[in-house]
């Protein structure tokens, strides 16, 4: 593709002396370093190998990437939909609270073994941190409690998980805010 000025003469005879013009100037192209005269040569030697060693990494790559996925649907069809509920209320004005929890199976049949609810606080004291469950009956709640006493005078947070001993995951996460404590308030 051509750019031609808007002034161009569409003459024979310009043009020939335009073409002669481009031909008689040269481009400049580097000269080949020695290091790329050897990478070339070792290319040409090892072409085989060194396209076997990136199919190789191509697939590796590829198997990773398909051991993972394999993981992480297996993963979530044995967990699938958590048929355990999880439900906290904050009790009391502060700064010393009782968190009560009910944890209900919603499940026909019985829960998992070896469930367990771990309390991560911010800005409180939580005793106890982690409480061992029952096997849970379907439909029946069970109540725990736990006592919280916030540090400061600011409000403070507790994430409380449901976990399985053998599963990194949690099974089911909720998350209290405990309300700033009154000063002026008497009983």
């Amino acid at each position: 593709m051509k750019i031609l000025k808007r002034t161009a003469d569409f003459n024979v005879n310009n043009s020939v002396s335009n073409s002669l013009s481009c031909n008689t100037s040269k481009f400049s192209i580097p000269k080949k370093t020695r290091l790329f005269v050897d990478q070339t040569i070792r290319e040409r030697a090892e072409a085989k190998k060194i396209h076997n060693t990136f199919q190789q990494g191509f697939l590796r790559l590829r198997l990773t990437t398909a051991k993972q996925a394999f993981e992480n649907l297996n993963e979530n069809q044995t967990t699938g939909p958590n048929p355990i509920t999880l439900e906290a209320n904050v009790l009391g004005l502060g700064p010393n609270y009782m968190i009560r929890i009910l944890v209900t199976n919603i499940s026909e049949g019985l829960s998992y073994t070896e469930l367990y609810i771990l309390c991560r606080p911010e800005d409180t004291d939580v005793n106890p941190r982690v409480i061992d469950l029952p096997l849970l009956p379907s439909a029946v709640p069970i109540s725990l409690t736990v006592s919280a006493n916030l540090k400061s005078q600011i409000s403070g947070k507790i994430k409380i998980l449901l976990c399985k001993k053998s599963n990194p995951k949690p099974l089911g996460v909720t998350t209290v805010i405990l309300p700033a404590a009154e000063e002026d308030f008497e009983i």
